[in-house]
């Protein structure tokens, strides 16, 4: 399991626990754990007057006085020094750069470690290079976005993050890496005891992965496995690999593989790394921990070189209309291929998703008689079965307890119970090749207005057994509630969903949300000749209120939270619409606009164009400062018009132009040199593949047709991976930079 808490403030400090056999960890920082016997707890001078111990580290820790806990790890670092004790002086040069992390930053925190003295036994430096090479690696990943961007600089041997790139905080840290590992002889067989500190414990036995070159190693691996940190050729190129070779594995031959190198490919690394450890457990006859050194092996490499099920997976994301088929394909030759192995059981897995049955149910809320009011979303179903159920709305609505007004999935059994349908049909579905997903529309068979339950059912039978139901409510009605905000309230005006007429007589109920007592009516008025009614808000509380409507069994409800909201009603306001001739404009060229005034709202929500008004209008550069301005007033039919001169020397991209009425316009300012030839470069006779030669042509014209006989082309061609979308949610992320994979001159 991976443990990680990220900062929310400067004030939290995240840390790296430096060991593991399994994993790293990031904790928060915090005091040693009761219970862990503190080393040297000689106290310590800090000033003349005042001694301090780990314990008093630690509290000034706890209170975040991260300073005061910095000077006093310092102190006791120089003392350890000078007194030559190694424990005392590696556990300070940990925690001070815990604490500098916090106080100053990453990079300063790591080039302290790296420049400060470090003690000469064994363990202490390999402590010190594994927390080193730990916390390149953290850096690497938490500032990834950033350190991408940067280009190869050469600071001559100094230790400074800011300027280093990926690649080389990656050489880094397999540096420091490779020199403890390098020493795994001197104390290789030693428990992780002697620097339980600075470990995060694992739950295999110690005799499984319980020395401190078990935990050197699954470190080191699990660092080059992380391809989030691979350069472009080392992704894009791993089927240059020798799978069989690298699954095999050979004692022998890993020693003569250079770990040091950066031209060796990391799952390379990997199969050396764990061959030596394997072929170390087996001269110590420890056949469990061999055992898992091999079952590591294969879990980064299966990881790493899953083909087909992973082609499958890519070919399935794509948006072409065969992928489905494709990826169906793919999988079911790598199901064939491989059967019995993890990847042909992925493979058959894909086969199995992408042919399993779906379908999805969708309904108008209210819908007159023989419309086609369900939609049914569906990819290989032959036919979906329906049933309806007809409730009293009203009634539902008035025993409710939560703030439901129509029947969810826990009525919906208790509607349905053991009576007959009031309605029964199915729908044959169109077949779908594809495997995709398609829409067909049913019209439900239903002859009475009401309220309904839909059910759908993949089997005839609506048995549970081996089947999918959904269910959807829906309204047949005829009669259609139209609501707007009025001053002092609100009206509701009732109308024919058929003819779109005003419907006269119909009774419109006010109930007020309250699932603690009941939804209960408040007020019930009648349609008058126009259709509406209107509810005074004069009485109401602060709750929320809703409308349902009856004429007969034509039913309508308008369940928008109506409230309160004063007197205010709709108020008045004015904008401009503003337009320019062009859109891109290069600077000391005339920028032509026009706007048009206009003014309205209230109760009627109407608007008109505002004639003879003054307005200002200006014109605002990328840096949102005020270039030019000037008053104008609208004509007759409320528009003015008028120029401005794009100024030079000013900040080129997005500016608008605006008035003192409201509305903009924006426009991109840009300098631009027009070119007199143009570049083609034609499609390849014949596809493109890896490790094939590609011959690419194109031709160079004059825009007056005429081709251009004299010049040089520099070209470069590049490979970039193009990922799904949900790919970024695994981890560790995938490399996205590009390579660069020929560069060359030709002469035209």
């Amino acid at each position: 399991m991976r443990k990680t808490l990220h900062p929310s403030s400067p004030r939290q400090i995240t840390l790296l626990i430096l060991l593991s056999a399994v994993l790293v960890s990031t904790v928060a920082l915090q005091a040693l754990p009761p219970g862990d016997p503190p080393i040297g707890e000689t106290p310590v001078t800090i000033t003349g007057e005042e001694t301090v111990s780990w314990s008093d580290v630690d509290r000034l820790i706890s209170e975040q006085k991260f300073e005061a806990a910095s000077e006093a790890v310092t102190a006791i670092r120089e003392r350890a020094r000078d007194a030559g004790d190694a424990k005392e002086w590696t556990r300070a040069l940990v925690e001070e750069t815990k604490l500098r992390m916090a106080l100053h930053g990453y990079e300063t925190a790591v080039r302290f470690l790296r420049t400060e003295p470090w003690p000469d036994d064994a363990v202490s430096q390999a402590v010190l290079e594994l927390y080193y090479a730990n916390a390149l690696a953290r850096y690497a990943r938490v500032y990834s976005w950033e350190i991408r961007g940067r280009e190869r600089v050469d600071t001559g041997g100094e230790i400074d993050l800011k300027k280093w790139d990926l690649e080389r905080i990656v050489e880094e840290a397999d540096r420091a890496y490779l020199a403890v590992w390098s020493r795994r002889a001197e104390w290789g067989s030693e428990p992780l005891g002697a620097v339980a500190r600075y470990i995060q414990q694992n739950n295999y036995p110690p005799r499984i992965r319980g020395t401190l070159r078990d935990a050197v190693t699954y470190l080191w691996v699990e660092f080059l496995a992380d391809s989030s940190l691979w350069s472009p050729v080392e992704s894009n190129e791993i089927f240059e690999l020798d799978a069989g070779a690298l699954i095999e594995g050979d004692h022998a031959a890993s020693s003569t593989i250079d770990l040091g190198d950066s031209g060796v490919h990391p799952l390379v690394k990997i199969g050396a790394l764990l061959d030596d450890l394997e072929g170390w457990h087996l001269d110590g006859a420890r056949s469990e921990a061999a055992l898992e050194a091999r079952l590591e092996r294969l879990r980064r490499l299966h990881a790493a070189l899953m083909g087909q099920a992973t082609l499958a997976e890519f070919i399935r994301s794509e948006s072409d209309a065969d992928a489905l088929v494709r990826a169906r394909v793919a999988a079911l030759a790598g199901l064939d291929r491989h059967q019995g192995s993890i990847g042909g059981q992925r493979c058959d897995n894909i086969v199995a998703s992408i042919q399993a049955p779906e379908y999805g149910l969708a309904a108008m809320a209210t819908d007159g008689a023989d419309r086609r009011s369900l939609q049914i979303t569906h990819r290989n179903v032959d036919a979906v079965h329906f049933r309806a159920y007809r409730y009293d709305l009203v009634r539902f609505v008035e025993d409710a307890e939560d703030y439901n007004l129509l029947p969810g999935h826990r009525e919906a059994e208790e509607i349905m119970g053991n009576r007959r349908p009031d309605a029964e049909w199915s729908i044959d579905l169109p077949p779908t090749p594809d495997y995709r997903s398609h829409i067909t529309y049913d019209t439900p068979q239903i002859g009475v207005p009401g309220a309904y339950l839909v059910v759908a059912s993949m089997r005839a039978d609506f048995s549970d057994r081996g089947n999918l139901k959904m269910a959807q409510n829906f309204i047949l009605s005829d009669l259609v509630l139209v609501t707007r905000r009025v001053k002092g309230g609100w009206e509701a005006t009732a109308r024919s969903g058929e003819s779109g007429r005003a419907l006269q007589g119909v009774g419109v109920s006010l109930y007020r949300f309250d699932y603690q007592k009941g939804h209960r009516e408040v007020e019930r008025l009648r349609t008058d000749v126009d259709g509406r009614v209107t509810f005074s808000e004069r009485y109401w509380n602060r709750g929320r209120y809703f409308l349902i409507a009856n004429r007969g069994d034509d039913l309508a409800y308008d369940a928008r939270r109506l409230f309160r909201q004063g007197d205010g009603g709709y108020g008045l306001s004015s904008s401009a619409l503003v337009y320019t001739d062009r859109s891109v404009y290069r600077p000391q060229q005339t920028l032509y606009w026009k706007a048009v005034a206009y003014g309205g709202g209230g109760e009627e929500i109407e608007y008109e164009t505002l004639a003879n008004t003054s307005l200002q209008v200006s014109l605002v550069d990328a840096n949102g400062e005020q270039v030019a301005t000037t008053t104008v007033a609208t004509n007759g039919f409320g528009s003015a018009s008028g120029s401005f001169e794009i100024p030079a020397g000013r900040l080129l991209g997005r500016w608008r132009i605006h008035t003192s009425l409201g509305g903009q316009s924006w426009i991109r300012v840009e300098e631009y040199k027009r070119p007199t030839f143009e570049v083609a470069v034609d499609d390849p006779e014949n596809p493109l593949r890896l490790n094939r030669e590609a011959a690419l042509s194109g031709n160079v014209k004059y825009y007056f047709g005429l081709p251009v006989v004299d010049g040089s082309v520099k070209w470069r061609v590049t490979r970039e991976p193009v990922y799904p979308r949900w790919w970024y949610w695994w981890y560790p992320s995938p490399s996205t930079q590009v390579q660069v994979i020929a560069a060359g001159s030709t002469d035209l």
